[in-house]
């Protein structure tokens, strides 16, 4: 009878010995896909529409954009959202220092000049900000 907690104290042991103190049992580190280069759409010149659109986009692990979804419609501003959206250029999303898949939103911001856009930030060679269109 003095088999059993034995066994079992055996078997903590060993599961101990599988995770000792201090060792990494962290979850992985994860860096998201960062733009790098930015495409600008261009109003299309037969649309009186104003609105936003946001597009859901793969970024493969080499940065580029692979599918587009279209997750907020404007209809007549999508198409030149979505061709802009394909020429973006990112740094790719890593987990512990290995490139991977991952997925990033944009948003397209077309209000033709009646509201005041908000403040852009460069970096790099695209430019990251509002989106706002005149």
């Amino acid at each position: 009878m003095l088999t059993k907690p034995y066994v079992l104290l055996l078997a903590l042991l060993n599961l101990l010995a599988a995770f000792p103190a201090g060792s990494n049992t962290a979850s992985p580190k994860y860096t998201p896909a960062i733009p790098l280069e930015t495409k600008e759409v261009f109003y299309p010149i037969n649309s009186v529409a104003m609105g936003t659109v946001v597009l859901l986009v793969d970024v493969d692990e080499d940065g580029r954009v692979s599918e587009v979804k279209v997750l907020k419609s404007v209809v007549s501003l999508d198409e030149p959202s979505i061709r802009s959206a394909k020429q973006w250029k990112f740094e790719p999303a890593q987990i512990d220092g290995h490139r991977v898949r991952s997925k990033s939103t944009i948003c397209f911001v077309y209000d033709r000049g009646l509201t005041t856009p908000l403040r852009r930030i460069t970096r790099g060679t695209g430019t990251l900000g509002s989106g706002t269109l005149k």
